[in-house]
Formats: C-alpha cells, structure tokens, sequence
C-alpha cells in the first residue's frame, strides 16, 4: 500500500501503536497508527507520526449487522504531528495552556494503548542515559484549512510519582483489557498497565514485573528483578478464563 499523502523517514528502535479513530464514522473503518521515537544509525527521532488508515465500508455497523462489510481500497496517509505540552495531566485539554514541546528524543523506549484512548510512553535510551519518565500522550486533530492537523499532547504526571522505580530500556508495556478488568471483579481495574523486563546497565537484563495505576499516577514493583531473560521481548495481558479471579500474563521473547 503506497501512502496518499506523507512520509516517515526509515527507523528502528521506536514505537508504534493503533488507536480507534475518533473520526470513524458509519461510512469508514479508521484507525491511526502512532509512531514515536526511533533510531536510523545516524539521527535520533523525537516526532510524533499519524499514520491514517481507512477504507469505505457497505453498511453500518448496528445491532442486526454486527459487522460492517468492507468494500473499496484501503488508503494510508501519514502526518508529522504538531507537538505541545500542558503543566500537569488536568490541562492536558485546555488549549489555552498547550505550549509548543519537544519531547527528548529516545529509542529502545515502550509504549502501550489506554483504554482512554491516550497512549503511555515509558523509558528508553538517549544515546547517553537511560531513562526512567513516563508520559502521557493524547493525540487529538485540529481544523486546520479545508482539513485537519494532528496534534501530540504530552502531559507528564509530575508530583505523583509519575517515573519508573529505575531507568531501564528494552522493556514492555501493555495495559489491562477492559474485559479482563471486569472478569478481575475489582481486582484491578482498566487502569492498569503492566512493565515487564528490559535492560539496565549496572545490571544487566531484567525480568522484574511493574505496576502502573493510571488513577493514582503511581509505580509499583510486583516482583523484583533476578536478571535471567534477555531483552528484546513482548508481554501482553488477558483473561484466564474459566477461572473468573485469575489472568494469563505472557512474555514472548525474539528468536
């Protein structure tokens, strides 16, 4: 599929994850792909790109039609989007408090889809340290002539808490599916995001399990690091069903 519109620059190291399109209408499916960070040998990234993807459907989607028929060609195009920041994740909304930001530049970093549509970016490596932040992305479109512009809004929970017990790079993030937060019954909730593993230099690989609560802005440390599995790897979260009060927490390690 070539891009209708827009162009990223080859990388690896980043991040990229789905979120619904808040612009989806009965007419389309859409989604936007979020690209952040990155490394080409040569250049650090610190942009924030919007890949959109989308293709005609036939018929809504409604109660006696579960799922919408795609018809026609998928159609990709891609932006760079404007980035600002807010003082404290409160303003992250008020576009009167939004400044132009820069968000430093990283690869080797995770980054998990919320239930709320915004994105957690955590850790990473700068080319000189590691890194410890955490930071809350929203991606929101702003009229702008006949179209719209995306626009990355990071807000950093500070004064909660809001970094990494410790640096680390190589790690992986992924949230609670709401779904699983009801089998947990109050358990946990969709709140929850999960850090597993990733890599230290004064200690070397990790496999430590962390705990963010998304309403509390805080870290927690689950189960302590004893350094046996090697980075890169994925972990992902789901229920265990038939067991109503028990998840399945899976790491998949690259061959």
């Amino acid at each position: 599929m070539e891009p209708t519109e827009g162009t990223v620059a080859p990388r690896a190291a980043h991040t990229a994850v789905v979120l619904q399109d808040p612009s989806d209408s009965q007419h389309t499916h859409a989604a936007r792909l979020v690209v952040f960070g990155g490394f080409d040998g040569v250049r650090w990234f610190s942009n924030v790109h919007v890949a959109r993807l989308c293709c005609p459907i036939d018929t809504p989607e409604t109660d006696d039609t579960p799922q919408a028929q795609s018809v026609g060609k998928w159609t990709l195009s891609w932006q760079t989007a404007r980035s600002v920041t807010a003082q404290g994740e409160e303003e992250a909304a008020e576009a009167a408090a939004l400044v132009p930001y820069t968000m430093p530049a990283r690869r080797d970093h995770a980054a998990c889809a919320l239930p709320d549509g915004r994105v957690l970016v955590a850790g990473g490596y700068d080319g000189a340290d590691e890194l410890a932040d955490a930071l809350l992305l929203s991606v929101v479109d702003e009229e702008a002539g006949a179209g719209t512009e995306a626009v990355a809004v990071w807000a950093e929970p500070s004064g909660r808490n809001g970094a990494m017990p410790a640096v680390r790079s190589h790690h992986a993030l992924c949230a609670l599916p709401p779904t699983a937060a009801a089998v947990l019954s109050g358990a946990l909730d969709a709140g929850t995001v999960f850090c597993f593993g990733g890599y230290r230099s004064d200690v070397g690989a990790l496999n430590e399990l962390l705990l963010f609560d998304l309403n509390t802005l805080e870290w927690c440390v689950i189960c302590a690091s004893h350094p046996q599995h090697s980075p890169p790897h994925e972990c992902c979260v789901g229920n265990a069903l038939p067991y109503p009060a028990a998840l399945t927490f899976s790491v998949v390690e690259a061959k």
